[in-house]
């Protein structure tokens, strides 16, 4: 019964199918002028640019933390 339920759930592997078209793009661009971890870090910039950030949310948090923040900011 659970590989009949196993075998009908949908896989989804586009996010990992964007991430490696993502990485190939970058590679093919740059090629051998970079190092690995600058390859990495322009791959994860690249992939997640979708995300919006909410800098407010982010500072109210930091603030929260420590009271001495509070006073600062």
């Amino acid at each position: 019964e659970l590989l009949k339920i196993m075998w009908t759930i949908p896989v989804n592997v586009c996010g990992c199918e964007r991430s490696f078209s993502s990485l190939r793009r970058i590679k093919t661009y740059i090629r051998n002028t970079t190092g690995q971890e600058r390859l990495t870090c322009l791959a994860l910039i690249n992939i997640e640019r979708d995300y919006e950030i909410d800098i407010d949310a982010i500072v109210a948090d930091f603030v929260s933390k420590k009271d001495e923040r509070k006073k600062v900011f």
